[in-house]
């Protein structure tokens, strides 16, 4: 395989049961997780970044429920916003980089 993931989540992963790629012994030696929070771990991520100077990132770190938006809008602002523009903002200079994917609420907007 001539591709690599990074996973990163600023939660723990789910239980074995939920992650197909974690039953058997063969883990993909091209995946990888780290508990890392785009809005607090920046050099962290900047570290991984540089290393890996990834062609796509793929960033659903937005709440999914658009009642979380409502209740918790602060939250939802700094995840949907900051954590966007902290995300773009680490690959400026990374030249290799084709496309930014943002998933969301419409909330958002």
């Amino acid at each position: 395989m001539d591709y690599h993931v990074f996973a990163v989540s600023r939660s723990p992963e789910n239980d074995t049961v939920f992650n197909p790629y974690r039953w058997s012994e063969n883990t993909p030696k091209n995946f990888q997780f780290q508990i890392l929070d785009i809005n607090s771990d920046l050099i962290d991520l900047k570290s991984i970044l540089h290393r890996f100077q990834p062609h796509y990132i793929v960033n659903f770190a937005a709440p999914s429920m658009t009642a979380q938006s409502w209740e918790s809008p602060d939250h939802s602002i700094d995840i949907n916003v900051r954590g966007k523009r902290n995300t773009v903002g680490l690959h400026k200079d990374n030249e290799r980089l084709l496309r930014v994917v943002h998933a969301s609420t419409a909330e958002e907007y």
